[in-house]
């Protein structure tokens, strides 16, 4: 008897016993809608990853024997240093137990027969590696220490890794969602007398399993990724990219992911300096879409570490920043809630595997879940946000990219910028004592020459400094 997508989803995209367990009683904070999407879009993500397209799989195996050749003669110390790159919130299950080593599993998994590894295990393997690899090439300050190498060993692992991703390595996403690093509002708000007053959202945490089928609990991260805090708006009247996603009923978590495009530089950077035609499959960008859609879109949503909207602004970031380094003439312009959202569906309607999952089925996985992504998708809407941090200098550049029907409001807004007797300052209102034109604009130059060059707390590792780079 033939199945619904709704069936098919729930035998192969349920979760485990064990994580369903550890949720008996948990009471989300999140709208009833985005709770439905948030199940929905799990249940496509744990079928995308247990049941990967072949071509998928392949370029996997492929990733994987490169790994092998590049790292699997170095020391035990050289390898436990690359692991510490993700371990803390790694799902690959490299960490070390009672009988093994982190540095000996990640050796069994080098070495194992291809074939042999369960998909969601090659998957989780793969990208804990790839985002390790990403995290140590930046020497990011916020992993396990040390960050940058201090021992011969160490260094050989780190020179193999600048090596491998030199040429891969794309400008921080926070370059591009400039509004990004101000959206996350924690730290304001434990200030005595924080400057924003508008409502705020939260990026719930969420207990996760190892996305992979082992039930064991040492195969859970050491570290769970703390809730976070958002402004919704990054000016009154006008949607912070958070706040449009939740309005939308788009799923956030972290905001876009600057993780994702570190380790898509790294898997890149490792199958382009490969032989065969493992080495070129990359290289086209819809093939590209269906791996990121598998090895991260998918693990990042089920993981609670990113949302699929989120994920898919960081593949985006990632493939036209690639496209830009090789010469086609293209910009790199943000995306909005929801189109990081479809594209993040469809990005997983393509890894997943065209077979069917019991022959009596007259739908594919693949088509199960493209009428499940497409469900999901009606019950969201396109809201527009601003993802340009206001900057009280240019004013008018806040407002630039306004649709054209807008354009009279728009002049009608740097207008009264120029003549209210108000200062702003990132998106909030602070009253000034002013006496005259001239003396409101001597005055804000002279704030804004004492005032000290922005400095952004970027994330992803979730414990920004104000040291490390914006990714």
């Amino acid at each position: 008897m033939s199945r619904s997508r709704v069936e098919i989803l729930k035998d192969i995209g349920s979760a485990k016993e064990s994580t369903e367990q550890r949720r008996v009683g948990r009471v989300s904070k999140k709208t009833k809608l985005i709770e439905e999407n948030n199940r929905e879009t799990k249940e496509i993500s744990r079928a995308v990853m247990r049941h990967p397209d072949s071509e998928v799989i392949q370029q996997l195996e492929f990733t994987r024997q490169r790994m092998a050749e590049e790292f699997g003669k170095m020391s035990d110390e050289a390898l436990t240093w690359l692991l510490g790159g993700s371990s803390e919130m790694s799902r690959g299950g490299f960490q070390d137990s009672s009988t093994k080593t982190a540095a000996q599993k990640f050796r069994e998994f080098l070495e194992a027969d291809p074939g042999t590894i369960p998909p969601q295990k090659l998957i989780t393997g793969i990208e804990t590696i790839g985002t390790a690899m990403g995290y140590r090439a930046i020497h990011a300050s916020w992993v396990e220490p040390p960050f940058t190498a201090e021992t011969p060993d160490q260094q050989l692992m780190d020179d193999k890794i600048q090596e491998v991703m030199k040429d891969k390595l794309t400008r921080p996403i926070g370059d591009i969602y400039t509004a990004r690093g101000k959206d996350d509002i924690a730290k304001e708000l434990l200030k005595p007398n924080p400057s924003y007053e508008g409502s705020i959202i939260t990026g719930e945490q969420e207990d996760v399993s190892s996305a992979s089928e082992n039930e064991e609990e040492d195969q859970l991260p050491r570290k769970s990724l703390d809730s976070r805090k958002f402004r919704s708006e990054v000016r009154k009247g006008f949607p912070s990219w958070i706040g449009a996603a939740v309005d939308g009923g788009i799923e956030i978590r972290g905001h876009t992911s600057g993780t994702c495009p570190l380790t898509l530089a790294a898997i890149d950077g490792l199958c382009s300096s490969g032989k065969g035609s493992g080495s070129t499959w990359l290289d086209e960008k819809s093939n590209f879409e269906s791996l990121a859609g598998a090895l991260t879109v998918a693990p990042f949503q089920r993981g609670d570490y990113h949302s699929i909207a989120e994920t898919a602004a960081g593949v985006n970031h990632y493939l036209i920043e690639r496209a830009i380094k090789k010469g086609e003439d293209i910009e790199n312009t943000p995306l909005q809630p929801y189109d990081a959202f479809k594209y993040g569906m469809s990005m997983l309607v393509k890894a997943s595997s065209n077979d069917k999952a019991l022959q009596t089925d007259n739908l594919s996985i693949r088509e199960a879940i493209q009428e499940q992504s497409e469900a999901v998708i009606s019950r969201t809407k396109k809201i527009d946000s601003k993802m340009k941090e206001y900057n009280p200098q240019k004013p008018e550049e806040f407002y630039e990219d306004l649709p054209k029907k807008s354009r009279f409001f728009k002049s009608k807004l740097i207008e009264t910028i120029s003549h209210k007797e108000k200062d702003y300052e990132d998106g909030y209102e602070a009253d000034v004592e002013k006496t005259s034109r001239s003396s409101r604009f001597s005055g804000f130059k002279e704030r804004m020459k004492q005032s000290k060059e922005r400095q952004v707390d970027l994330d992803d590792g979730y414990e920004a400094d104000n040291d490390r780079p914006s990714y």
